[in-house]
C-alpha cells in the first residue's frame, strides 16, 4: 500500500472465509483480495484479476517439521531417515512437477493445470532453522 501511496486508513477491511472471498472477489464486490493458492492461480487463469504483489520478497513460505528433544535424543536413527527420505521427495517433486500435479489432484480437488502452475512456483529444500 506503501509503494502506492496509500495508507491504511484508504482501505475497509474485511475479514472471509476464503470461499466467501472467492465469490465477493470475483463477483466485484471486494476491490483486493489477499489469498493463498490454490485461490491465487486459479483467479490469474480465470482471467478475472492480475495479481499486484505476490510476496515472495516478503517472507519465507516454508514448512516446519518438529519433534521432542526426548524423541529426538531417544531414536536419531528415525530422524535421519525422515530427513534422507524428505529430501528424496522434494528433489522428486521439483524435478516431477507433471506427475506430481498428476497424483494429488484428485486427494486436493484442484485440477493438473493449476497444481503445475503452483508447483513451479514452489521453493524446495530443506533447511534447518537458525538464530
Amino acid at each position: 500500500m506503501q509503494k502506492e501511496g496509500l495508507k491504511l486508513s484508504d482501505v475497509k477491511s474485511l475479514f472471509l472465509p476464503p470461499p466467501d472471498a472467492n465469490v465477493a472477489f470475483s463477483q466485484g464486490g471486494i476491490d483486493v483480495w489477499v489469498i493463498w493458492e490454490p485461490y491465487i492461480t486459479r483467479n490469474v487463469q480465470g482471467n478475472l484479476r492480475r495479481v499486484l504483489i505476490d510476496g515472495q520478497e516478503l517472507q519465507d513460505l516454508g514448512s516446519f517439521y518438529t519433534t521432542s528433544r526426548k524423541f529426538a535424543k531417544e531414536h536419531p536413527e528415525i530422524i535421519k531417515v525422515f530427513l534422507e527420505e524428505f529430501i528424496k521427495a522434494e528433489d522428486w517433486s521439483q524435478k516431477n512437477i507433471d506427475k506430481l500435479a498428476e497424483l494429488e489432484t484428485g486427494d486436493v480437488g484442484i485440477d493438473v493445470l493449476t497444481l503445475k502452475k503452483i508447483h513451479s512456483k514452489a521453493v524446495y529444500g530443506l533447511l534447518p532453522i537458525t538464530d
